[in-house]
């Protein structure tokens, strides 16, 4: 499954003067590359959010605030370094076999790596997603064979998405007679931290996870949670979009134990039925039970039919009170890129 961005890089690559590092762009005795940037496809406390509700709509997804492209050479050293915005730029090399790696909407300049691996291993948090999503992408080109390196820049940030809550009770005419309010959505089990490079093996520590097992105010509820407040019928279903954004999910295996260990993210719909607190944990993982970064899970519509668990992150067995499907798409959008300089 293709996980590049399908967003479409606006303007030129423009050098930067000052900013380059370590610079092999030499005019004599060197082959002239160009690179592309292809743009592929909050609460105070307690048990649920209670503060004032975010916006619901998508956030911008494809804004660039800062960028730079980073040359490596077979050795792991970064020999050169450029600010760019954009999505092209010329740059001059030597005979030989290099790496390019495009870093966007992470505060970083052109002397802030001294080595591949410490590109990377960089390790983003994700509070500091809440103004522009990170974005990588690495390529490796030879001099003089290419003219030209094509990059493709992934988001670090996964989309969860959930469409229509509805409600079906015709089974249970007790419960039908009772008021059913959504209070709130949230992921919890979530990845605080995350590296540059897709590190299939990269598990953060436990400190750094947010809402484990249930929801916890934190720094990341922009991305993370919404306040509804709806009451719902069947004539009358919750057809609110909603959009989260989390860290790709490395664990693999589910856990439902009481005490803490790194486990699937969770979508999480908190509810009262009559004066019950209820939740339905939807798990968000694909096949191999990895969360993947730059992908959309979309659930369409989650129609609840029962009461749910009595906390967010319990396991429900037996008979199922939801019925739902989620899939697994690529972030597809032809978005333009609103640059942010």
């Amino acid at each position: 499954m293709s996980r590049c961005l399908f967003a479409i890089l606006c303007g030129v690559l423009l050098f930067c003067p000052g900013c380059s590092l370590r610079s092999v762009d030499r005019q004599s005795d060197s082959f002239g590359v160009t690179f592309v940037i292809d743009g592929g496809n909050a609460g105070a406390g307690g048990d649920d959010p209670t503060g004032p509700t975010r916006a619901t709509a998508a956030a911008d997804e494809t804004a660039v605030g800062d960028a730079c492209l980073y040359f490596v050479n077979l050795a792991g050293a970064v020999v050169d370094a450029v600010s760019v915005s954009g999505n092209t730029v010329f740059r001059n090399f030597e005979t030989g076999t290099y790496k390019a790696y495009y870093v966007a909407n992470c505060g970083l300049g052109g002397q802030d790596f001294t080595s591949e691996s410490g590109i990377n291993a960089f390790v983003r948090s994700l509070a500091s997603e809440t103004g522009a999503f990170s974005m990588f992408a690495v390529k490796t080109f030879s001099v003089p064979e290419d003219k030209t390196c094509s990059l493709a820049a992934e988001r670090l940030v996964s989309k969860v998405e959930i469409d229509k809550i509805s409600t079906d009770f015709s089974r249970y005419p007790d419960l039908a007679a009772q008021t059913f309010t959504i209070d709130s959505i949230y992921l919890v089990n979530v990845a605080g931290e995350s590296t540059l490079a897709d590190g299939t093996a990269f598990i953060p520590a436990a400190s750094a996870w947010i809402n484990r097992q249930r929801y916890a105010a934190s720094s990341a509820d922009v991305l993370l949670c919404d306040v509804v407040r709806q009451t719902v019928t069947a004539a009358r279903p919750h057809s609110v979009p909603h959009y989260f954004y989390c860290y790709q999910n490395n664990v693999g295996s589910d856990t439902h134990s009481k005490t803490w260990s790194a486990r699937y993210t969770r979508l999480v719909v908190a509810c009262t039925l009559g004066t019950t607190k209820t939740y339905y944990p939807i798990d968000i993982a694909g096949p191999q039970g990895r969360l993947s970064r730059n992908c959309r899970y979309v659930i369409n519509e989650l129609v609840i039919t029962d009461l749910g668990s009595d906390a967010p992150d319990n396991e429900i067995t037996g008979r199922q009170p939801f019925r739902f499907s989620v899939s697994v798409k690529d972030w597809e959008g032809n978005h333009t890129i609103s640059e942010r300089f």
